[in-house]
């Protein structure tokens, strides 16, 4: 009976997860960006209600449990999975026999993803869960003082402290200062990995090194990047602390319902605030459905990379279809706005999907990565579960906005892995000394 009232209470929360955000994208999206493609093709009731099953059925395969999978799981179906079906509801313009796969493929996909939660590690059951080790603690404040360093080093004389409406002028200024090899994965790398894991050290155990070193590497990365989101991962990692990585698809669902429900009733006394209003929405909610449209509209017509978009596999074959000097983000932003300079980074989804393999790639390449952090999730499953998650917020945080390969690179996937393979041989080293 608890089950079918959960399962009750989560179909009713995501209902009105997906109507605020059809809802404010009527009232939203359209009204304020409509110069820059953003429109609605006023659907019929009928089309409304079956985009709205679609995006409500994949809700009862999820198995609420803690591990690493399940949290990808909750964030690919909320900000992902959802808001592209509102788009494609509003938006999509293409023939019925395109839409038809795309839906077939996004739908069964999901489903089967949501369905192998059920088979996902439960940290919660496993006794004598691990901790980092103190040899990897000590490690990571190696890296940390290495990457700032660098960074001090790299952008020295030209850190600056400036409002939101300067950071895309610094992030011009200074993209060319390259004195520091590797500083465009090292930043990134502190943002996603170094931060989260310094916020979580604290928030567990106090340790007033880390607190100084997450502000410090925010402070940093902010005067020399002007990098936004790098203050989204520590308030990630304290919402994943306090509720202990329970109940994460409830948890989040809540707080995105109120987000968009005062966007819907919060009266709009001035211009300035609708716009605010808008701008949240569109960047919270509208970013990976408007570029789902865009990169379909535009790789349905001049056909896929069939991933030579992925940097090493270019290098090996040389079979970029397209002109080398603009990526995926810059071919779409030259297509809608004139300028390669108005760069439209993508999800995995639709940056290996759509553009590497066509529609017919969605269902697979969603399989492939959801595969992929399934093994992850067993491999770390012994671990502290929150520990695991505030690890992970910077990769899936890219994974929202850019292919799979980079989020594996820029997201701190790889990092995250080199540190926890290391944990595991300072294990069974020193349980080989005990023996």
């Amino acid at each position: 009976m608890q089950k079918f009232l959960k399962s009750i209470n989560n179909n009713i929360l995501c209902f009105i997860y997906i109507l605020f955000l059809h809802l404010n994208f009527e009232s939203y999206a359209v009204e304020v960006f409509s110069y820059a493609y953003y429109f609605t093709n006023k659907p019929s009731f009928f089309y409304i209600s079956l985009i709205f099953l679609i995006a409500l059925l994949p809700v009862n395969f999820i198995k609420n449990k803690s591990s690493l999978y399940d949290f990808f799981i909750v964030i690919y179906y909320l900000l992902i999975y959802i808001p592209i079906l509102i788009f494609i509801l509003h938006m999509f313009s293409g023939d019925a026999l395109n839409l038809f796969v795309i839906l077939v493929s996004l739908f069964v996909s999901t489903c089967f993803m949501c369905y192998i939660t059920k088979f996902s590690p439960s940290n919660f059951s496993v006794n004598n869960k691990f901790l980092l080790r103190n040899e990897t603690l000590q490690l990571i404040n190696i890296i940390t003082i290495f990457f700032a360093a660098a960074i001090i080093y790299n952008y020295w004389g030209n850190f600056q402290l400036v409002g939101l409406n300067q950071i895309y002028d610094l992030r011009l200024e200074n993209s060319s200062i390259n004195r520091v090899p590797l500083i465009n994965y090292i930043v990134p790398w502190a943002t996603s990995v170094l931060v989260p894991i310094h916020s979580i050290l604290y928030l567990k155990f106090k340790k007033l090194f880390s607190l100084f070193s997450a502000a410090f590497l925010l402070l940093l990365i902010f005067m020399s990047v002007g990098a936004k989101i790098a203050f989204v991962t520590p308030l990630a990692v304290y919402f994943l602390y306090i509720s202990k990585g329970k109940n994460l698809l409830s948890n989040l669902l809540y707080f995105f319902i109120i987000f968009n429900v005062l966007i819907f009733i919060l009266p709009n006394t001035n211009e300035i605030i609708f716009y605010v209003k808008s701008l949240l929405y569109i960047r919270t909610f509208g970013i990976s459905g408007w570029t789902f449209i865009a990169y379909y509209e535009y790789f349905n017509i001049h056909g896929p990379t069939f991933m030579s978009h992925v940097g090493f596999l270019n290098s090996i074959f040389d079979y970029y279809p397209y002109s080398e000097q603009y990526e995926l983000g810059q071919l779409i932003g030259k297509y809608f706005y004139g300028s390669p300079e108005a760069n439209y980074n993508a999800n995995y989804l639709v940056s290996d999907g759509i553009a590497g393999l066509g529609i017919y790639g969605i269902a697979l390449v969603n399989i492939l990565v959801s595969l992929f952090i399934f093994v992850i999730s067993h491999l770390l499953k012994r671990y502290d579960d929150v520990i695991v998650l505030s690890f992970s917020t910077g990769f899936f945080t890219a994974l929202t906005n850019a292919p799979f390969f980079v989020s594996l690179m820029t997201g701190g996937m790889l990092l995250m892995l080199l540190l926890f393979f290391f944990d595991w041989i300072i294990f069974f080293s020193l349980k080989n000394i005990k023996t």
